[in-house]
């Protein structure tokens, strides 16, 4: 599903980091670089799992969530919860966050960024199953914990990967994604879509 090129280990080359839903090797991964020029680049790199072997991993983000100077990864299980795998120097913490009832019932992407300009990173998730649903939520992490609110109406089922871009160069960041499967069976799908953020 997700294949980014992250530096997980920090040791200054860009690993390879993978979603994987299908197969032996399903779950999220990376691949260690082998820190070298030399033809050890085009042999197998190192397989290192983080987790969700037994799941559906979809497309994932990475963020610093919890500013620490080291990366962590957010990624939706299809038919489960979105999970969270912290890095700290005694390796990945793993958390996961209940999808909102509201939304459609599988996750199928995730995305991070401040959408409020305080400082603080909000998750923008999509979903497919959404048939009178939305399939896109905005999550903020609060005192009383997490807090959910869909952004998109009912119209659209399945929707997409989720990029967050000043669009309207407004000065904050809209979300961008697509949807495949509209619930008219005439009109076909919504297509490339943006959700225009109201903060400015």
């Amino acid at each position: 599903m997700s294949i980014e090129t992250v530096d997980i280990d920090q040791d200054g080359y860009a690993d390879i980091l993978i979603s994987d839903r299908k197969g032996s090797l399903r779950g999220v991964r990376w691949l260690q670089h082998p820190a070298s020029e030399t033809e050890q680049l085009f042999q197998p790199w190192i397989s290192h799992n983080i987790g969700l072997t037994n799941g559906e991993p979809m497309f994932l983000t990475v963020t610093d969530w919890n500013q620490n100077d080291q990366p962590d990864i957010f990624v939706p299980d299809l038919y489960g919860q979105l999970h969270c795998f912290y890095q700290t120097s005694n390796g990945w913490i793993h958390d996961s966050i209940t999808y909102s009832e509201q939304a459609g019932t599988r996750g199928k992407s995730v995305t991070a960024g401040d959408l409020n300009t305080d400082s603080r990173l909000e998750l923008v998730t999509t979903y497919e199953d959404a048939d009178r649903r939305p399939g896109v939520m905005v999550s903020t992490f609060t005192d009383l914990g997490w807090k959910h609110q869909a952004i998109s109406d009912t119209l659209g089922r399945k929707f997409d990967f989720a990029k967050l871009i000043d669009l309207d160069q407004d000065g904050d960041l809209d979300v961008l994604t697509s949807e495949e499967n509209n619930n008219s069976p005439t009109q076909g799908g919504l297509g490339v879509i943006w959700y225009e953020n109201p903060l400015k």
